[in-house]
């Protein structure tokens, strides 16, 4: 485990990663309203029309990118503003782990 020390962080690495982590932490709900909404347990709402079968397949994957999309608008906006208001007065410590090809570029 790695440390580094930085004075503020870009606003689109900030946008970058909580886009990533919504998208990928949104993708296992999304499947269970795909599914859900395959098998007509529950209606899945585009346009205010229910969509249900294997339309469904079709839709969830966009309104995943969408809803993504927004949060990482809305809460990608808060956190680089907290974050730079933060910087300010501390400079942000961050713990990460190589890969093998990072360490592999440096022990050459």
């Amino acid at each position: 485990m790695s440390n580094i020390m930085v004075k503020k962080l870009t606003t689109g690495t900030i946008y970058k990663l909580v886009f990533i982590g919504l998208l990928v932490g949104f993708l296992p709900l999304s499947l269970v309203f795909g599914i859900v909404g395959y098998f007509d347990l529950a209606d899945v709402m585009w346009n205010q029309q229910p969509v249900n079968g294997i339309a469904v397949f079709y839709i969830v994957p966009v309104i995943l990118f969408l809803v993504a999309l927004t949060w990482t608008l809305l809460a990608g906006s808060v956190m680089a503003l907290g974050l730079w208001i933060y910087s300010k007065f501390k400079p942000i410590t961050l713990h990460f782990s190589e890969t093998a090809q990072a360490k592999s570029k440096l022990s050459e």
